[in-house]
């Protein structure tokens, strides 16, 4: 059964007659959030709803569909709530971007490939392409659909535009002040994996689902390792024959670098990046390159809409045309329902936890093991705690990725809970499981769904101050701000509101206080967005 929910009958939209999109990205519309994360999670519900609106949307993926077959091609994927999607076979830029570090050429410029999306395109009788991410696209793109007459709006989802490593870090470890007119790129990216092999890869591997059918190769992996462990067993007074790697036993390594607390961000480190405009983009080589093409292909659109402010300074302070962008905070349908839960709930009016309540302060934290969402420093934190605030909390952890070195270091804790990933399903539930939610970023956040997904539940939190989080949390009314990476100050916050020093706010108030808007607010504006840019202008002829 699926899990999608069910789409309602198409209704025009008001006061405009229906019009012919077509979204581009990387991931694919149906596994929402499983791929591309809360990118593809917001991207999803807008082209659902969209059509549900009564126009007709396309959706074009690039960058993930590789075949042996040679040359470039397009296909039909399936219908998903009345949006059909597609998938470009053999893109020359792959995505996610960490495939693609190594071609900045390539993603300043794919002609082939922007003139079969333009073909493509004019095939539907598509009037505006709506990108959602340039992740498998060429930036040249933009002014190829433009040469043909398709309008062009964008949602930077992302920095990706601006910077290869697409968060504008420097070595995954602070704000890149000034990448060095391109030359940083070549020591932060270093370690990024060869996109020649995960071609190689990717083609073996999807030419043999689509001759084979669905996992066709792990089925064979499965039979060859059935078959030699049954090997092992009839030969068993021999040695074990090995096929994988296998863990030696219980690893005693220290905790790997990745692992441990980034340092602390230097202070107006984004206002340096915004008064340096990012470095001299002038330079000559092909990350300077890359960055002046991302700024074109922005700056060519009709209109460039912005999920966050810090985002759109920094794309102005670039240099995007400011003309082209718009302030467009985003929102998703389980924020609506996140609300009205937090509403319904009979301790909607009061705190969830003063120092007086029998039970622990419940503190939760939802995201991954990457180190820009900041899982070192709370870590690092816990163990920064008195030990009155660590018989007086609880820590409930929902990471997904590789999180054994933080359970090692975490073990014999009582007050830590490790539950793995999540999904927007969970979400609902997962809020009754913590009383404040601890974001300590240390990225250039410019939507974090985390603090807008608790924001809506009503759940005070305690945050780094970097990037756009502090549009929505206001230091003392819905939250606590602490300058990002400083373990020190988030054990502090913590240590704050067990005292009672810092009191928490009702879930009532953490609504009043927290600008987020609802799903029907956020598609009314995105949609009225295209259509003022396609005007009265009467549909093309067929390309």
């Amino acid at each position: 059964m699926s899990n999608d929910p069910p789409t309602r009958q198409p209704q025009p939209p008001q006061g405009a007659r229906a019009r012919r999109f077509a979204m581009l990205g990387w991931a694919r519309l149906a596994v929402r959030e499983r791929e591309g994360s809360g990118m593809n999670l917001v991207a999803a519900a807008l082209a659902r709803e969209l059509a549900s609106r009564g126009h007709t949307v396309l959706y074009l993926r690039s960058g993930m569909d590789y075949s042996l077959r040679p040359g470039m091609w397009i296909e039909h994927r399936e219908t998903w709530n009345g949006v059909e999607c597609h998938d470009l076979f053999n893109s020359p830029n792959l995505a996610p971007g960490n495939f693609n570090l190594h071609h900045p050429a390539r993603q300043a410029a794919a002609p082939e490939h922007a003139a079969l999306v333009t073909r493509w395109a004019l095939s539907h009788r598509v009037e505006l392409a709506f990108i959602q991410s340039f992740e498998g696209f060429g930036f040249d793109l933009v002014g190829t659909l433009k040469k043909a007459g398709v309008r062009v709006a964008v949602t930077p989802h992302n920095y990706f535009a601006l910077c290869p490593q697409v968060d504008l870090l420097r070595d995954e470890s602070g704000v890149c002040e000034d990448f060095e007119g391109g030359r940083a790129c070549a020591s932060c990216l270093w370690h990024a994996p060869p996109p020649a092999a995960h071609v190689s890869w990717r083609r073996r591997y999807q030419t043999a689902e689509r001759l084979f059918g669905p996992h066709a190769l792990a089925r064979m992996k499965a039979r060859l390792r059935h078959a030699a462990d049954a090997c092992r067993a009839l030969f068993s007074t021999r040695a074990p024959l090995v096929l994988h790697d296998e863990p030696a036993g219980p690893q005693a390594a220290p905790l790997p670098q990745t692992h441990s607390p980034l340092p602390i961000a230097r202070e107006g480190c984004v206002e340096r990046l915004i008064e340096n405009r990012g470095g001299d983009a002038t330079a000559p080589g092909p990350h300077a390159a890359r960055r002046r093409a991302g700024v074109a292909a922005l700056s060519a659109a009709d209109v460039v809409l912005c999920p966050g402010r810090t985002l759109m300074q920094i794309h102005a302070a670039m240099g995007v045309n400011p003309a082209v962008l718009r302030l467009t905070p985003i929102s998703a349908p389980h924020f609506d329902d996140l609300r009205a839960a937090a509403e319904a709930a009979p301790w909607f009016n009061g705190p969830p936890w003063t120092p007086h309540t029998h039970g622990p302060l419940r503190l939760g934290y939802f995201g991954n093991c990457f180190p820009n969402k900041g899982l070192a420093t709370l870590i690092a934190a816990i163990e920064l705690l008195s030990p009155h605030a660590a018989a007086r909390t609880h820590f409930v952890i929902r990471a997904s990725g590789d999180d054994a070195p933080f359970r090692r270091r975490m073990a014999g804790r009582a007050n830590v809970s490790f539950l793995g990933g999540y999904s927007p399903g969970q979400i609902a539930a997962a809020q009754r499981e913590f009383d404040v939610c601890i974001f300590p970023n240390m990225g250039l956040e410019n939507a974090p769904l985390v603090v807008l997904e608790s924001l809506c539940a009503g759940k005070f939190l305690i945050a780094s101050n970097l990037g756009a989080t502090p549009e929505w949390v206001r230091h003392g009314e819905n939250g606590l701000l602490f300058p990002a990476g400083d373990s020190r100050a988030l054990a502090a916050a913590v240590e704050s509101i067990v005292s009672g020093t810092a009191p928490l706010a009702s879930p009532a108030r953490v609504q009043q206080t927290s600008p987020v808007r609802t799903f029907q607010e956020y598609v009314q504006d995105v949609e009225g967005a295209l259509l003022g840019v396609l005007g009265g202008a009467e549909p093309r002829a067929t390309g």
